[in-house]
């Protein structure tokens, strides 16, 4: 997969070509997403957070309007382009910086960070993983909170033995998602082809799939320390068949 993962992946033509099935997704997702990382950290007015890999800027906007101080970073040109727009539509004050979440320049500066939408393991390479920890660790105060999801190890290799999957949307709108698990490396492959009534395009990208104890030794090397785990944003325990592993806890 490119290193450039996330700018190659969220182009204008991509984004273009899902359409509003995507963007209304997101729109939906947004209270439960930042919705529930708010309830469970027990965010308050006034309290500064840095939502990482923030997108197209739906969950930053979310948390903006409940009088939370954001700044929302993303390597996306693309999805800072769309996230700043949106933060004019809806008339809030967000700050969105665009770049590589292994360089964020802040130090001791957050109350909280977010990284939500499964947005963690996009390297292949735990070092590279484990610098973003190393970020997220730097850039929030004392005693600050954190809210991550990532990948499930156990619910990758489940779809991988499956296979595949098809998804019909709408209007013609379908796709179908081919899956593989490479057991030694963690790394989990998605390829994705999306057919719409004006064609057809793929997407390719792997993820690193963490077990809950591959990831809490990543976050107590870095001065994290776990306090709860979720197996989704309803709250529901995590399991062996939980999709994401959410994590949530505080600097050391």
């Amino acid at each position: 997969m490119s290193k450039d993962f996330w700018k190659d992946y969220y182009l204008k033509e991509n984004m273009e070509f899902l359409g509003d099935v995507y963007i209304d997704f997101r729109k939906t997702r947004a209270p439960i997403e930042a919705g529930f990382a708010k309830k469970v950290l027990g965010i308050q007015k006034g309290e500064k957070i840095l939502d990482l890999c923030c997108g197209m800027g739906h969950n930053s906007v979310y948390l903006a309007k409940q009088g939370i101080q954001v700044v929302g970073a993303d390597y996306s040109h693309y999805s800072i382009k769309k996230a700043r727009e949106l933060m004019a539509r809806e008339g809030v004050e967000i700050l969105f910086w665009e770049g590589d979440a292994r360089e964020i320049p802040w130090v001791e500066e957050f109350d909280v960070v977010v990284m939500l939408f499964n947005s963690f393991g996009y390297s292949e390479e735990d070092e590279e993983n484990l610098k973003i920890l190393k970020k997220i660790a730097s850039v929030l105060k004392s005693r600050g909170r954190f809210f991550i999801e990532v990948m499930n190890r156990d619910f990758a290799v489940v779809q991988a033995k499956k296979g595949s999957d098809e998804f019909k949307v709408s209007n013609g709108y379908h796709q179908q998602v081919f899956y593989q698990f490479d057991p030694k490396s963690g790394i989990f492959r998605i390829k994705r082809i999306v057919f719409k009534t004006e064609g057809k395009r793929e997407f390719k990208f792997s993820q690193r799939a963490y077990t809950y104890s591959e990831l809490n030794y990543l976050m107590r090397e870095v001065g994290l320390k776990i306090t709860g785990a979720y197996g989704g944003y309803e709250g529901n325990s995590f399991t062996l068949d939980s999709q994401s592993l959410i994590v949530i806890g505080n600097k050391r």
